[in-house]
């Protein structure tokens, strides 16, 4: 695992190589919140999740991205719950991630879960709270 000041994405799995923007990964115990020590373990937990699911086991294409960052999701706040229960990560899913998925989800520009990628050029448009949250509720 590394931290880089200003890397672009909140954090970036490979295979042997967890890449995290500083910000994301690092805070001082002595002044950091509880919100800052959940996103920091949350990040870490999720990419752990990636090595196995996403890099060793991987769907064939990005049709099923949802596979990838629904269990990956799943996996964040399953193992917070065992290693920082006081934090409640799962009442936190209930409450923010979930409704943040629905939000999306009732918009005529919604997706199914499953979205046909054509070409490269439309993988990053479906990287959204879809494939994050609602992908983990068919996860779980």
């Amino acid at each position: 695992m590394a931290a880089v000041p200003d890397f672009s994405a909140g954090a970036m799995e490979n295979w042997g190589l967890i890449i995290y923007r500083e910000s994301s990964f690092l805070y001082d115990p002595k002044v950091a919140k509880a919100e800052d020590r959940m996103r920091a373990a949350s990040t870490i937990a999720h990419e752990l999740a990636h090595q196995w699911f996403g890099d060793l086991v991987t769907p064939a294409w990005w049709n099923d991205l949802w596979l990838n960052e629904g269990f990956a999701t799943y996996m964040e706040y399953l193992s917070l719950n065992h290693t920082e229960p006081s934090l409640k990560p799962l009442d936190v899913f209930g409450v923010n991630e979930l409704q943040e998925a629905f939000s999306l989800d009732c918009l005529e520009s919604s997706h199914p879960i499953s979205v046909e990628v054509g070409n490269p050029d439309e993988i990053n448009s479906i990287f959204d709270s879809i494939s994050y949250s609602k992908g983990h509720l068919y996860s779980e």
